[in-house]
Formats: C-alpha cells, sequence, structure tokens
C-alpha cells in the first residue's frame, strides 16, 4: 500500500501548486479500529511487486510515480520515485524524488535504513537514515551541508507504512488512527484515515471488494481513494483539482506530458469595486470566498469568519489585530531548527545577527531582517524551493522563497516565525486574486504580528486572506474553482495602514 508515501508526495505537489483546501471529515459516530502485527504483515506483503501512477492537474497530466514492494531476508522494504513537471509563465519548473525505507521483520518492526534524494530544479537534497540501538538516526545534506537528528524508534514503523491494514473489518464510518514522518524536518504528524464505503467491481475479470478511505493528515491534505482488497490505490482525488490514477508502465510514463502553466489557473475572478494603487492603505475588507466544494479557512487573529455556507465562506480581515497581552501559547514548535529550516547554523546566525544590527526589540529586529530579504533577494517565478540555507544561498525565489528564507533569519535570533499561505490582490482591471505566501512573527504583548518579505511590507494590508497556517496544505485542491464576491472595503485615510 501507498499511503505514506503518497501522501507525503502529494504534500510535494501541493507546494508546487502554491496553497491548498480542506475537505470536511463527516461527523458521525466514528469507531477508533486498530490494526494488528498479523495484518500489518499480511497487507505489506500483499504490496510485493511494482505499480505506477498518473499524476493528474486539472485534467492534465503532469507527472508520475512508481511504487515497489521487495521482501529481503530481514526486511520489507518500499521504493517510491516520481517526477512532477509544472511552469509559470513559460518558466518550467520539475521535482524528481527518490526513496527507499527497509522495514525489520523484528519487534518492533521499525526502520532499518532510509536513502532519498530529491531534486526541485537543481536544489538537490540527500538523506539517509539507519537504525541505531534505541534511536533511527538520519543525516541530511544540501550542498555539503550535513545534518543530523536522531528519533524514537516509534517515528517510522511498518505500521504506519501500511495504515488500513485492518480495513477488511472496519465499517462505515470507522477510523484509523496514524502517523507518518518527514526525514527532512524529524517531524512526526499525525494521519486519520475514514472508511466512507465500499462497492464490488470487476477487475480483470475478478469481481473484487473495494473500499472508499478518506486520508487526512496533520498538514491538512484530504485524499479521497479507492481501495482493493489488497490495500493498493486504485485512484485518488484532492477535491476537484488533482487526481492520481494507477496506471501500466508505458501510459504512466507517456512522454506527452500536458505541460500545464498554473499562471492561468492560480488567479481568483472577483466581482466588485477595489484600487489596487491603493492596496497598502486597505485597513478593513470583507469578502465572500465561493468553491466548488467546502471550504475550511485557518484560524487568525486578523481574520475571522462571520458566514459559512455548504461551498462558500464570508470573511472580515483588519490589516489592524488587536493586542493579546492575556495570550501565551506554546511557542517551541515556531523555534524549531532543523534540516530544512537551519536556524542553528553558525553561518545564518551570523548572518541574522548582523543584519539586525543595533535593534533591541523583537519587531525591529523582524522588520530589519524582512527588508534585507526584500532588498537582497532577486524575484523569480518557480525557482525550485529548497531547504532554508539553500534558499539563503542563492538569494532568489518567489514569495514561497522569500518567506522560508526569511523564517529561517527569524528563528536564528530566536524570534517565532511561520509561514501562511493564501491569497492577495492583483489586479483591479479587472479584479482578480492570486496565490501568496507571507510570515507571522510573535511578538509579546501583540500576538503574531504579519509581515510581507515580498513586498516589503509592514503592517500587511487586510487583501491577505489567510488559508493556511506553518506549511500545510489548503488550495491546491481548488486551483482554478475559486471565485471572490468583495462585499466592503475601507481604505487608511494617510495613504497606508499604520498599526500601535
Amino acid at each position: 500500500m501507498v499511503a505514506r508515501r503518497r501522501v507525503k508526495y502529494f504534500f510535494v505537489a501541493g507546494v508546487m501548486l502554491l496553497g491548498l483546501c480542506l475537505l470536511p471529515v463527516p461527523v458521525g459516530r466514528a469507531a477508533e479500529v486498530e490494526s494488528t502485527i498479523k495484518e500489518v504483515l499480511a497487507m505489506a506483503r500483499g504490496q510485493l511487486g511494482e505499480r505506477w501512477y498518473g499524476i493528474y492537474v486539472l485534467g492534465k497530466k503532469v507527472g508520475w510515480q512508481r511504487e515497489r514492494w521487495d521482501e529481503r531476508e530481514d526486511s520489507l522494504c518500499n521504493a517510491s520515485e516520481f517526477t512532477l513537471k509544472l511552469a509559470f509563465l513559460g518558466k518550467v519548473s520539475t521535482i524528481t524524488s527518490r526513496e527507499e525505507t527497509c522495514y525489520s521483520l523484528a519487534t518492533p518492526y521499525c526502520m532499518l535504513s532510509y536513502q532519498s534524494t530529491k531534486n526541485e530544479d537543481g536544489r538537490v537534497v540527500t538523506i539517509a537514515g539507519k537504525r541505531d540501538g534505541d534511536e533511527l538516526a538520519y543525516e541530511v545534506t544540501t550542498d555539503g551541508r550535513a545534518h543530523t537528528s536522531r528519533v524514537p524508534l516509534d517515528s517510522d514503523l511498518l505500521a504506519h507504512a501500511v495504515g488500513w491494514a485492518c480495513v477488511a473489518r472496519m465499517k462505515e464510518g470507522d477510523e484509523i488512527n496514524s502517523r507518518s514522518f518527514d526525514e527532512l524536518t524529524s517531524k512526526s504528524r499525525w494521519q486519520r484515515f475514514t472508511l466512507q464505503g465500499n462497492e464490488k467491481r470487476t477487475l480483470r475479470g475478478k469481481q473484487q471488494q473495494l473500499f472508499k478511505i478518506r486520508i487526512r493528515d496533520e498538514a491538512g491534505m484530504d485524499l479521497d481513494t479507492l481501495v482493493n482488497q489488497e490495500g493498493v490505490i486504485l485512484e485518488g482525488a484532492m477535491g476537484p483539482s488533482i487526481r492520481i490514477v494507477l496506471e501500466d508502465q508505458q501510459t504512466a510514463l507517456r512522454k506527452d506530458l500536458d505541460l500545464l502553466d498554473l499562471y492561468s489557473t492560480s488567479f481568483v475572478a472577483a466581482t466588485g469595486k477595489i484600487d489596487l494603487a491603493q492596496v497598502t492603505a486597505v485597513k478593513h475588507f470583507k469578502a465572500r470566498l465561493n468553491g466548488e466544494s467546502s471550504l475550511d479557512m485557518a484560524a487568525n487573529n486578523r481574520q475571522k469568519v462571520v458566514e459559512r455556507g455548504e461551498k462558500s465562506v464570508t470573511l472580515e480581515v483588519d490589516a489592524c489585530s488587536a493586542p493579546v497581552a492575556n495570550e501565551s501559547p506554546d511557542l517551541k514548535s515556531f523555534l524549531v531548527c532543523n534540516a530544512d529550516i537551519p536556524c542553528a547554523e553558525e553561518d545564518l546566525v551570523k548572518l541574522a545577527t548582523q543584519t539586525v544590527g543595533a535593534a533591541k526589540e523583537p519587531l525591529a529586529k523582524a522588520l530589519a531582517l524582512t527588508r534585507w530579504v526584500h532588498k537582497s533577494f532577486q524575484y523569480s517565478l518557480g525557482s525550485g524551493g529548497g531547504t532554508g540555507a539553500q534558499i539563503l544561498a542563492a538569494k532568489k525565489g518567489d514569495c514561497t522563497e522569500y518567506s522560508k528564507g526569511l523564517i529561517t533569519l527569524l528563528r536564528a535570533v530566536g524570534i517565532p516565525a511561520r509561514q501562511l499561505s493564501g491569497i492577495v490582490l492583483a489586479s483591479d482591471t479587472p479584479p482578480s486574486f492570486a496565490y501568496h505566501a507571507w510570515v507571522e512573527v510573535w511578538i509579546d504583548g501583540r500576538g503574531w504580528v504579519a509581515v510581507d518579505p515580498t513586498w516589503g511590507s509592514f503592517p500587511v494590508d487586510a487583501t491577505h486572506i489567510v488559508f493556511d497556517v506553518d506549511g500545510g496544505l489548503q488550495m491546491a485542491a481548488h486551483l482554478g474553482g475559486l471565485t471572490l464576491d468583495i462585499l466592503a472595503i475601507a481604505y487608511d485615510e494617510t495613504g497606508e495602514v499604520k498599526c500601535d
């Protein structure tokens, strides 16, 4: 079964699509089911062999993925690779990835070895992992820079790789709670598999029982899948936009991939009037966002949902949020340094420290770093992602790279920071919004404060509508399927928003 790896890879695809959106999990009396080790081993062995998948966005084929399971003397091994090719304003971006994980056939059935290489437009990340005593050890290498980490044995288990091993005895509405592990960030995230129904089909001359399973993970991705008795995904969909389909090798690898240019699909058409020349003065904004399926907007202290429809949400956004002096959230996760955000590296700490200079207050430091990224980076669409260190070395990218580079520097000087993704005003003739990413920093007494390193702006105007907080998947499933109605707008009389 390809659940664990597929979820991870379509997270990568979502990043390339610059955003994403959630579908709600059905509410009801759900029973939690847990797989036995006998079921786990049986389903893992049921995956032996090779399978190929086509990846489609808005009906166009944009890539393929191969999955293979093998049994060796003391382990079961899952190998996976994929290629994804997209364009933005004619610039082609290609992501390729290969990885192999071998799991022990003895208690606790944990990872024994791991190897992966990912190439995003020339930015290469390699990861090597192995079991080392009572821990799993990983080394991530980027451009000669190595980062090591150690995590508990139960971070990556065979049971997680075949998450729905007990599907045959599940009833509609039953759930399995599992986990996935990200070797780059050393994060363990929850996953939930919900059985939504089953059906019988005749496949290759044989009647089979098929299961409809929804996969939801901590990153905010919902993947609706059709799975056979052996646990193999036959097809899957993220909303109306993204599909994966089990195919024969020749079909999956066909060379006439439809090169999808995201430029034409990444805009959200709007009704109403708004002045682009005064966008930095927008202090209050009210709008109704409409989709082809349900919308679930992220929580944000500048933005609130005032009305919710079946396929729409009405939002009010204020550029300046009220102080939150009594709020004290757990900020540890927004200070974490890892291979992806290597904020503890000596050269990056030095760069951040020199950039803030004599600034003492956290907000002053954050603004100094924001200005530095804005002035030092060269804007380039589809620049291939990469780690924070790779981005800061290249000093170029689009809003995603600007934001990740800034977050790395902010955490290097001890300022909690997180990425936001959503839409912003892009044109007023006719009105339209476009996908965008920016940053929030935590300031004691003020709460989360938004800065936009791509535009070099603070405060951030109220047309910044948030879909997702801290790297989840919010908008790709609605790619090309959103519209927006402008309901009310207020401008600051000074011509630029100012917050106390």
